[in-house]
């Protein structure tokens, strides 16, 4: 682990995950690891890198809980849970970077209303694309590439583009309607419409706030 470590210390592009979708039993044992790496940066005096945990293999129904994940020393967590995350996910709190992994919600799955839940809701998206792959959830057989899973694409492309527009460090409070435009009004008062392609829009109003 060290080697890695200092191999990759001037490199500002890098974060760390310990494992995988591990077993909930493994609980300490990433802990540990997650300590070592961000203890070992600073003894070197290294630019820190973030350190991460992620959701348990099986997920929810193989015992896993999110809980450990928020409890942990990671810097960031990719939590998981179909009935915690697929539908209406929750406003991040900012107790840690939340990375949103869909292959840890749905296998496969997540539309462009996750996408924009999601991101107006303080988290940052990882999408599994099932383009034209075999996946063993298939048993081997290719996926269909289906038209939500375009407009999931382009929905995430577009999010990347507003993340990179917004200033994000200040908390909006977002009104998504039906209809081609969302309306993000800042706390200081500022007011940002935004127009959209109604295919992209969640199919009822919501309103959310972001995180910082």
């Amino acid at each position: 682990m060290g080697r890695v470590l200092d191999t990759l210390h001037d490199m500002d592009n890098v974060l760390y995950e310990v494992v995988n979708e591990a077993v909930p039993e493994s609980v300490s044992w990433q802990y540990h690891f997650i300590r070592f790496i961000q203890q070992y940066e600073r003894e070197h005096q290294y630019v820190a890198h973030p350190a991460g945990m992620t959701f348990f293999q099986l997920g929810e129904f193989g015992g896993g809980d999110n809980t450990a994940l928020f409890d942990s020393p990671a810097d960031w967590i990719s939590p998981g849970g179909y009935t915690k995350y697929a539908r209406n996910p929750p406003t991040a709190d900012g107790r840690k970077v939340i990375l949103l992994d869909t292959d840890h919600i749905h296998g496969i799955g997540g539309d462009q209303d996750f996408m924009w839940e999601s991101f107006f809701r303080g988290h940052n998206l990882i999408y599994m694309d099932p383009f034209d792959a075999p996946h063993a959830l298939t048993i081997g057989e290719r996926v269909r590439n289906e038209p939500q899973d375009e407009r999931a694409r382009v929905a995430m492309g577009e999010a990347r583009r507003w993340a990179t527009t917004l200033d994000l460090r200040t908390p909006f409070h977002a009104e998504i309607w039906l209809r081609p435009v969302i309306v993000l009004q800042s706390r200081a008062g500022g007011i940002l419409s935004i127009s959209l392609p109604v295919a992209l829009l969640p199919h009822q109003p919501t309103t959310t706030g972001l995180a910082p």
